[in-house]
């Protein structure tokens, strides 16, 4: 029975996120540490996902007409059709960063930017590295990028 009881507390600094479940709260504590999880269901657009019903809910949000985007961001009136989607997207008008990497303190606003930031920055199988700065990189290309922004 859903309740809407909210007990499962998320114990990371400045995060404030509460979850219904602990298999929730477990699934959302990953987003901190950058745990990257396997995506067996692939939408038509080329994202990734772990589980049928997250993958079920970026086809609803991204890929459906038929939905009305009732839930509007009061910063720049886009439309949204879920409303944790529109406090997710709230928060790139706001400068709180929750997400912070634990191997150099770099802040996040959203866990998907910290989670990119793990896999370009911070891989432990990234053969491609930096001979000016010593960061490594998992492909010839992002090094090739960081090379023209570095050093």
């Amino acid at each position: 029975m859903h309740t809407g009881e909210k007990p499962f507390v998320c114990k990371y600094d400045k995060c404030q996120s509460k979850f219904s479940t602990s298999t929730h709260l477990k699934r959302h504590s990953k987003t901190h540490t950058g745990e990257s999880r396997i995506k067996l269901f692939i939408c038509e657009c080329g994202k990734g996902y772990p589980t049928q019903s997250e993958l079920n809910r970026h086809t609803l949000q991204w890929h459906s007409s038929a939905i009305a985007k009732q839930y509007i961001c009061e910063y720049c009136q886009k439309g949204f059709s879920i409303r944790s989607t529109l406090f997710q997207h709230i928060k790139s008008h706001l400068d709180e960063r929750p997400f912070e990497c634990n191997f150099c303190g770099k802040l996040f606003k959203v866990s998907s930017g910290l989670s990119a930031h793990m896999m370009i920055t911070h891989t432990r199988d990234s053969k491609f590295s930096c001979k000016h700065c010593k960061r490594s990189f998992p492909s010839r290309g992002r090094l090739e990028t960081h090379l023209t922004k570095c050093c």
